[in-house]
Order: C-alpha cells, then sequence, then structure tokens
C-alpha cells in the first residue's frame, strides 16, 4: 500500500515539475512577459509560479493605485459598520487565485525577506493573530509589485509600501 502511494506521489512530483518548466518556457518565450517575471522574481519570497499567477490573473499589475490593486486582490479591510457598532474588519472578493498564491510567497518573503520579515516580525509583537499577520505582508506584496511593475525598475530600487 505504501509502495503504491510512494509511485503516484512520485508521477505526481514529475508532472508538476513537467508543468512548472512550461509555465517558465512560456513566460521566456515572450520578451514582455520575461522581462515582467524578472522584475517579480527581484523580489525575495517570489519566484517563476508566483509571478506566472500574477501575470496570468492580474494584467493589470502596475497601472493600479496602491488601494485598487489590494482590493482588487481581495487584500483591502472591508468595514462592516452600522450605527454605532463597529465590527472587525475583514478581507473578501478580489481574485482568489491570486491570493492564494500570495499566500504562499508570503509565507516565504517572512522566512528569507528581511523587510516583509522584520515587518511581520514587528505585527507579532504588537499582539497581532497570524492571519492578520500574513494579510498584512501580502498586502505588502502586492503593493510592491505593483509600485515594481509601474516603475519597472527591480525590487532593490523600488521602494516598498
Amino acid at each position: 500500500m505504501v509502495a503504491s502511494i510512494n509511485a503516484i506521489v512520485k508521477v505526481l512530483e514529475r508532472q508538476l515539475a513537467r508543468i512548472e518548466a512550461e509555465i517558465t518556457a512560456l513566460i521566456d518565450s515572450d520578451g514582455v512577459l520575461a522581462a515582467s517575471a524578472r522584475l517579480m522574481v527581484s523580489v525575495i519570497g517570489i519566484g517563476y509560479i508566483t509571478a506566472g499567477t500574477l501575470l496570468a490573473y492580474l494584467p493589470e499589475l502596475g497601472q493600479l493605485t496602491r488601494g485598487e490593486v489590494a482590493m482588487l486582490t481581495g487584500l483591502a479591510p472591508i468595514n462592516k459598520d452600522s450605527g454605532q457598532a463597529r465590527a472587525p474588519r475583514r478581507i473578501e472578493a478580489g481574485r482568489a487565485q491570486v491570493r492564494r498564491c500570495l499566500y504562499m510567497a508570503a509565507t516565504v518573503a517572512i522566512r528569507h525577506n528581511p523587510i516583509l520579515s522584520a515587518f511581520a516580525k514587528r505585527l507579532t509583537q504588537d499582539g497581532k493573530p497570524f492571519k492578520v499577520v500574513i494579510t498584512a505582508v501580502m498586502r505588502k506584496l502586492i503593493v510592491t509589485l505593483n509600485a515594481i511593475m509601474r516603475d519597472q525598475q527591480p525590487w532593490k530600487h523600488a521602494k516598498t509600501a
């Protein structure tokens, strides 16, 4: 039984590697997409799969304001206040594919990107729950990527949001 499951896992891993190679080849075959992907992967935490997802599902990246890109990806806090009642802000709507991809990128960025790691650490020390911290890092990532694409400058030269 275990040998059968391991064989299936190996087949799936090979298929995943092939799909990732195809995505990278498709991006590299188009000069504009390749240049955009190179700009995006200059951010520590963003890889070619995330860049490909953003190119596919968020072609407007670089043409939006920081609030618009946060709203479009579903990372803008929405209030549900009514009269005197103040409810906690929540994220909602937006492009779920982009949000799922940014979640994984944010987890990598928290570990390896010194700026975003310090940002997450500060929020954690302020007592914010993990969901709030990861959402804030995701929002900072997409706003930063939007600025990078707008300015056509790699991350080390871009102004972080």
